[in-house]
């Protein structure tokens, strides 16, 4: 019965145009990301060794951890399949004035500093691209399903970029790689261009602090991830997965060409082999289809990743080092879905992107960390001994935090009763079954017995759904209305920016539920559907009100 219900949401997952085109972008883009890295290293590598490896490294990942943030705040308001065009059309850019940088003769610095450009284009890929996803996915199961699937094609992309870097390194220098990754990330810019847009949004963002400028959005996704609990940790142990990745980098370069004397081609093979792990991993993330909780599969992926290449530490050869890379890169894609899956279900939409730029730049920390740590490792320990630092370090954290994560969990699971009372109020029937999941998610219950729940004139601040009883509303002194199950009251004040309108009181006992204004706003001003309906009702409430 799983496995029906895995592949008819994988098909509805194939059936969806947009996100056919976004996945194929997400393709070049990946292909062209980690081709260009393994390039910049090689040439850092051939220009300083080691050494010269980390400091490509850095000269890239400074400027992209201080811009992914800032990057992803600017693109936030804007439809994002047309953001990430725009994205794709920078990345290409920046990777031919590196190409022609390095094939000019340019001097090293001159190089690193068109890498670095490129990197910054980078950064705006992952955070849009995860808005998008959410976008056009319709419910949590799709959402898992879509984030499995784009795992799986940068699985594709880690794989055939470190392949075709190798073969182009080989036959002409790293400058080709960075002229073809051009080349291919205006094809990916093409395909996002001819999309078809995604689900309309609404006029206005619900949480945006526009009047406060850039600063105040970058301050609403850390708000927002800050105040969901395990939300920070999550973050963090995703930059400390990066940040083994970026130790993996340089080590695995050192490896192959120093420990196993490879050809020039090695180091591509090698991080190929981690690419195709990530294809398992992705593989192995339809597993996830159905399930309420993502923490444990995170630590299982976090396990995974790191294991094998502490394992790397001791003295095999050329194929098992292989095989453990592959056995790393399932763990990673694996674990990346997990928490891929689970920051989308526990954010507000109206700043996700916020959010996943934080993300991005705490990634490319990592990657910074990672790399200047792993030469100061190889000095200390040897290469082999370096991996088995690198190795250790993602399980053990990732143990450390289990409770913590447990607590993120129990905000993303999906409360059926409240789902099914939401889901047929008319005013939130627009909204996508994800929205829907996370305002059940995020909803309280109230319980109020012959009282007023709210008052004329007062600051609105909830807004309620009636489960059981009645609620009577006045105005002036005067009934004007008698809700029952399914009815809501309070919405005026919290999308018109207004004092209370009316007084509501509870007629018996009564049962309610209530959402916050930050999240009833973000889902109803989110989507456009649900503002005109909202709207309209308004006006009829407001017209039964008058005298």
């Amino acid at each position: 019965m799983k496995q029906r219900e895995s592949i008819r949401v994988l098909r509805a997952v194939a059936g969806n145009a947009s996100l056919r085109r976004a996945l194929a972008g997400f393709l070049c883009f990946g292909t062209a990301e980690f081709g260009v890295w393994v390039a910049i290293l090689f040439y850092g590598y051939k220009v300083g060794g080691a050494s010269g490896a980390a400091l490509a490294a850095l000269v890239q990942l400074i400027p992209a951890t201080l811009f992914a943030p800032i990057g992803s705040a600017l693109v936030d308001q804007m439809r994002p399949d047309r953001a990430l065009a725009l994205g794709f059309v920078a990345q290409s850019g920046t990777m031919v004035l590196t190409a022609a940088a390095m094939v000019g003769g340019a001097p090293v610095w001159v190089v690193y500093g068109c890498a670095a450009l490129a990197a910054c284009a980078v950064t705006l890929t992952r955070p849009v691209f995860g808005t998008l996803v959410l976008a056009v996915s319709r419910t949590t199961n799709e959402l898992t399903a879509a984030n499995a699937v784009s795992s799986w094609v940068e699985g594709v992309g880690v794989f055939a970029g470190p392949m075709l870097a190798g073969l182009l390194i080989a036959a002409s220098g790293p400058g080709l790689v960075f002229a073809a990754m051009g080349a291919t990330m205006l094809v990916a810019a093409v395909l996002l261009f001819t999309a078809a847009a995604p689900q309309d949004r609404g006029t206005e963002s619900a949480a945006s602090d526009s009047g406060a400028g850039l600063l105040g959005d970058l301050m609403a996704g850390f708000r927002e991830a800050r105040g969901e609990p395990g939300a920070i940790l999550l973050l963090g142990l995703v930059a400390a997965q990066f940040a083994i990745t970026g130790m993996l980098d340089v080590l695995v370069i050192g490896l192959a060409l120093d420990a196993l004397n490879t050809s020039a081609s090695g180091p591509g093979v090698l991080t190929a082999g981690f690419g195709v792990g990530g294809l398992v991993g992705a593989a192995m993330a339809v597993l996830l289809l159905g399930r309420k909780r993502l923490g444990v599969p995170f630590l299982f992926g976090a396990l995974l990743n790191g294991i094998p290449l502490f394992l790397m530490s001791l003295p095999f050869g050329y194929i098992s080092s292989i095989a453990f890379l592959v056995a790393a890169g399932a763990g990673k894609s694996f674990a990346d879905v997990a928490a891929r899956t689970l920051m989308q279900r526990s954010i507000r939409s109206d700043v996700l992107g916020r959010v996943l730029g934080l993300q991005e730049g705490l990634a490319m920390a990592g990657l910074a960390l990672g790399s200047v740590l792993a030469p100061i490792l190889v000095a200390a320990f040897g290469v082999r001994g370096a991996f088995a630092a690198a190795g250790a370090c993602l399980p053990l954290a990732a143990l450390a935090s289990a409770r913590m994560l447990r607590k993120l969990d129990d905000r993303s699971v999906v409360p059926e009763r409240e789902f099914a009372l939401l889901s047929s109020v008319s005013i939130l029937k627009p909204l996508s079954g994800i929205l829907l999941e996370r305002l059940a998610a995020r909803s309280n219950t109230v319980n109020a017995c012959d009282e007023a729940i709210i008052r004329e004139g007062e600051e609105g601040d909830l807004f309620y759904v009636i489960d059981q009883g009645e609620v009577a509303v006045s105005v002036v002194g005067r009934q004007v209305a008698m809700l029952g199950p399914g009815d809501f009251f309070g919405e005026i004040a919290l999308l018109r920016d207004v004092p209370r309108m009316a007084t509501c009181v509870a007629v018996g006992p009564v049962k309610l539920l209530s959402l916050s204004r930050l999240e009833f706003r973000a889902a109803v001003l989110g989507t456009r559907g649900s503002a005109e309906v909202t709207e309209a009702e308004m006006g009829r409430r407001l017209r039964q009100a008058a005298p």
